[in-house]
C-alpha cells in the first residue's frame, strides 16, 4: 500500500500528517505556510507515493459549509492545479483541534509546549488522518 497525508488547513498554518505503509497509523509531518504545505505534498506524492489527501472539511456545528469551508475549498483548488493526479477526500473536522488539545494535555507535555500552535495543529492533521484510516479499515464505502 501507499501510505496517505492528511492536512489541517488554517490561515496562518497548514499541519501535515502522513499514514505508514499499512495504512495503520497517522503520524504528524509538520506545520508550514500554505504555500510551503503545497511544496511538502510534492516531494511526497513524488518520494512517497502519496495518491490521497484527505483534507479536514470544517463544516459549522450544524454541519453546513460555511466561509472556513470556502477557504479550504479554494486551498483545494491551488492544490489540484499544482498536484492534478492527487486524490482530495474531505474529511469532516469539526472536533479535531479540541481533541488535540485534549491528547496534548493527557500527554504530559508542558503547558508551554502544549500552547505551541504548530504542534496544535500537527497533531489535529494526524487525528483527522486517524479517523479516516480507523473508517477505511472498518467501513471502506464510507471513504471513498
Amino acid at each position: 500500500m501507499k501510505p496517505v497525508a492528511a492536512l489541517d488547513y488554517g490561515r496562518k498554518r497548514v499541519g501535515l500528517a502522513i499514514s505508514d505503509r499499512l495504512g495503520l497509523l497517522a503520524r504528524p509531518v509538520g506545520t508550514y505556510t500554505q504555500e510551503e504545505a503545497i511544496r511538502v505534498l510534492e516531494h511526497l506524492v513524488h518520494q512517497e507515493g502519496i495518491e490521497v489527501l484527505v483534507v479536514g472539511w470544517p463544516l459549522d456545528m450544524e454541519g453546513r459549509v460555511g466561509e472556513a469551508a470556502r477557504e479550504v475549498e479554494a486551498y483545494m483548488r491551488r492544490i489540484e492545479r499544482r498536484l492534478p493526479g492527487l486524490r482530495l477526500i474531505r474529511w469532516d473536522e469539526r472536533f479535531s483541534t479540541v481533541q488535540a488539545q485534549q491528547l496534548l494535555r493527557l500527554s504530559g507535555l508542558p503547558r508551554r509546549a502544549r500552547q505551541d500552535k504548530g504542534r496544535l495543529d500537527r497533531a489535529a492533521a494526524a487525528l483527522i488522518l486517524q479517523e479516516y484510516l480507523d473508517a477505511q479499515r472498518l467501513c471502506p464505502d464510507r471513504t471513498s
